[in-house]
């Protein structure tokens, strides 16, 4: 099955309640919509799909870089 890329997790994914993440634009995702987020919990596992729901949308233009897993002010 073919997913649609929303964007990316940024910054602490440890606790799983309080994930943030990059959208690759503004109309990518809605407040309650539920989404499938790929995941990986070791580099000798495949990823899994989980389900996660949108409860808090902040938009804010930001330079977003990975390597630095978080926003650029």
């Amino acid at each position: 099955m073919a997913y649609k890329v929303l964007g990316k997790l940024v910054g602490n994914t440890g606790d799983a309640s309080q994930l943030t993440m990059a959208v690759q634009d503004s109309f990518s995702v809605r407040r309650g919509e539920f989404v499938r987020i790929m995941h990986q919990e070791r580099k000798d596992e495949g990823q899994v799909a989980v389900l996660g729901r949108v409860t808090k949308i902040s938009r804010t233009n930001m330079l977003y870089n990975a390597g630095f897993g978080d926003g650029v002010d």
